[in-house]
């Protein structure tokens, strides 16, 4: 188990992240740095050192440095902080999900259901395949070998709007689907796939692809409104985890995304 950073430790990264030009740090702090992977051995600070500075700061300041807006907006109701919010939007005309990254990894899973039947475990044997490829989370594309994840993601790129919405009806035909990913319709999946292009579902599920753990960390709210697709992460007095550190700016620079963070003030 990594041993916590020290408060000296802390502040170098901080300083590091935010510093124009590379800083001299004293000699036990950058070794310890160093030792855990959060400086090179130039003393650059690394891109887990980035995170993890990051992960010290209020939640405007994450915002600043991730570039993405913070907005804020009085909240009154008793629902949860995400129902209120997706709500708010859908008064506006807005088509989504408020299921994290639920209705997107849906709809990568129905761009290419056949091609992850194929590369089921189970296919050819007595248990559904078919079955097993509906429930699995996007996250399993992390597990699959080289050429078969090569056929998911061209299928992707292949699949028509009449196949992808039969393929995304059926999955969530699943009773466990609603448990897991509440709110998914059919209207969404439409609007979803007017709104982007392959290519960038294609790149979505390849980053996925690289890491178990890029299955967290996504947006609360998936929003489409007139043919552009939006993300926003709802708070109320938390600030960005270190899921989302990686995931929002992983979402702006593979496919330009619209992220922004709505904060939830309690009227007085």
């Amino acid at each position: 188990m990594t041993k916590p950073l020290s408060k000296n430790m802390i502040n170098a990264l901080l300083a590091l992240k935010k510093a124009s030009e590379t800083l001299k740090l004293d000699k036990g702090t950058n070794k310890a740095l160093v030792n855990r992977g959060l400086v090179d051995s130039d003393g650059n600070i690394t891109l887990l050192g980035s995170i993890k500075a990051m992960e010290h700061l209020p939640l405007r300041e994450q915002c600043g440095l991730i570039s993405i807006e913070l907005c804020t907006s009085p909240w009154e109701s008793g629902s949860s902080p995400e129902m209120y919010c997706y709500n708010a939007f859908a008064r506006e005309g807005y088509i989504g999900s408020y299921c994290e990254g639920g209705g997107i990894g849906t709809a990568i899973k129905a761009l290419c259901l056949d091609a992850l039947t194929e590369a089921s475990i189970f296919f050819g044997t007595c248990i559904d395949a078919r079955e097993d490829a509906c429930l699995k989370g996007v996250a399993g594309l992390s597990h699959l070998e080289t050429e078969k994840l090569e056929k998911v993601l061209k299928q992707i790129q292949e699949t028509p709007k009449v196949k992808y919405l039969a393929a995304f009806s059926e999955i969530i035909s699943h009773s466990v689907i609603h448990e897991w990913h509440p709110g998914l319709s059919i209207e969404f999946a439409d609007a979803l796939f007017d709104a982007v292009p392959k290519s960038h579902f294609e790149r979505l599920a390849r980053w996925i692809s690289k890491a178990h753990d890029h299955r967290n960390g996504w947006p609360d709210l998936t929003l489409i409104k007139d043919g552009r697709l939006k993300f926003v992460e709802v708070k109320t007095r938390d600030k960005l985890h270190r899921s989302q550190l990686v995931t929002i700016p992983a979402l702006i620079r593979e496919i330009g995304a619209d992220v922004s963070v709505l904060q939830l003030v309690r009227a007085k």
